[in-house]
């Protein structure tokens, strides 16, 4: 393997993303390190790159640049720490973008996307606008069998937030009405074929 990748980092909020030359890291204990195959544009890394979330202004936020943005990530597995169980090279993943620090209490009810000290790829870590990318633990993979990495990149981030709503949240059942605002987005279209896959009823919305 190669000492060096190429990668899209943020230099600057709310300019381009720069074509740079960065050192592949080298994955130690649990850690992964991904090559990337598919890696999603998540609105928000759009919101990231410009330096806003809303009204808030990134920069006060304290996070370093420059960085490599982007968390919608699949691939193949490069390489593993020593401590990695049930991965080995060559095995196709996702990631899990939703990564705590193990240390909170909603890390430790098992709701890491709410975690009170996140480790966000490609916010406070160098993402998958990269060649590869290294994952902290290898409890964040999914593996992958019947999807390639293209398919599978926005579905750990775009995927599991309309699952969480449709199957967690609203609990929904076969032939129940499902109404998804906002059905032509990213978020929606993948409401859709969710709740569709549920059994739900969708009746097209004429004004």
């Amino acid at each position: 393997m190669a000492d060096y990748m190429r990668a899209m980092r943020l230099v600057e909020f709310g300019k381009p993303l720069q074509l740079q030359e960065v050192p592949i890291p080298r994955p130690r204990g649990p850690e992964v390190l991904v090559k990337v195959e598919g890696a999603g544009v998540c609105h928000s890394v759009v919101h990231f790159v410009d330096g806003r979330f809303g009204r808030i202004d990134v920069k006060a936020l304290g996070l370093r640049i420059p960085v490599t943005p982007g968390h919608e990530i699949a691939g193949s597995v490069a390489a593993v720490g020593e401590g990695v169980v049930g991965f080995k090279e060559g095995d196709k993943v996702a990631v899990d973008p939703w990564i705590g620090d193990g240390t909170c209490h909603y890390c430790r009810i098992g709701e890491e996307q709410l975690c009170e000290h996140p480790i966000k790829i490609g916010e406070n870590v160098d993402g998958g606008f990269a060649e590869y990318v290294l994952i902290p633990h290898y409890r964040y993979l999914y593996r992958l069998r019947n999807l390639n990495p293209v398919e599978a990149s926005p579905l750990p981030c775009a995927g599991l937030t309309p699952y969480r709503a449709l199957v967690r949240k609203a609990q929904v059942k076969p032939s129940e009405y499902v109404v998804v605002v906002g059905a032509g987005g990213g978020l929606g279209t993948m409401a859709v074929q969710i709740a569709k896959v549920m059994g739900a009823v969708m009746t097209p919305f004429l004004p």
